[in-house]
């Protein structure tokens, strides 16, 4: 995972590292990389010249002002937001690998909240997991489609089932 970081350091080409996890909260990240969340702020502030924060909690963990840009993962757009009041249908979908961290269980909460609601429909696409089964058991979530698949395969854009309107 650092190897293509350190390359472009060697071959002196400029890189942007997308930081959108906080270390100190993901300890399955840290298990993979084999590190401490200080080591990995060291590491990425010795092989990255310029990062992008999706938030001003993690721009502030990075604390590199001057080599950081926050750009906050949100749509924004009232044409867009008309476009999708106009749907008699509101297909809400989510691509994952769906673990925890992923966020399956929020998409299990609000497709839970939303059961007695008609007009909205939630499809997931992935790999059944313990936290899949586990939402399952816990919620009513009869209004979850769930798609098995991997990959390339999870959503092809010409089969009727992807037709979606919100994308999580």
């Amino acid at each position: 995972m650092h190897e293509p970081l350190i390359a472009a350091k060697q071959s002196n080409i400029p890189s942007i590292v997308h930081v959108r996890e906080l270390p100190e909260y993901d300890p399955d990240l840290m298990k993979i990389l084999g590190e401490t969340p200080d080591k990995c702020r060291e590491r990425l502030l010795k092989n990255s010249e310029f990062f992008i924060a999706n938030s001003k909690k993690t721009e502030s963990w990075l604390n590199v002002p001057h080599r950081t840009s926050v750009v906050y993962n949100k749509v924004s757009s009232p044409e867009l937001i008309k476009e999708i009041m106009s749907e008699k249908v509101l297909n809400v979908c989510m691509v994952s690998s769906n673990i925890k961290k992923k966020g399956v269980n929020d998409f299990f909460e609000v497709a839970s909240l939303c059961k007695l609601n008609n007009g909205i429909h939630f499809n997931l696409y992935g790999p059944i997991t313990d936290e899949v089964k586990k939402a399952q058991k816990e919620l009513d979530t009869k209004n979850i489609k769930i798609w098995v698949c991997f990959g390339r395969e999870c959503c092809d854009a010409a089969k009727p089932r992807c037709a979606f309107t919100v994308l999580v």
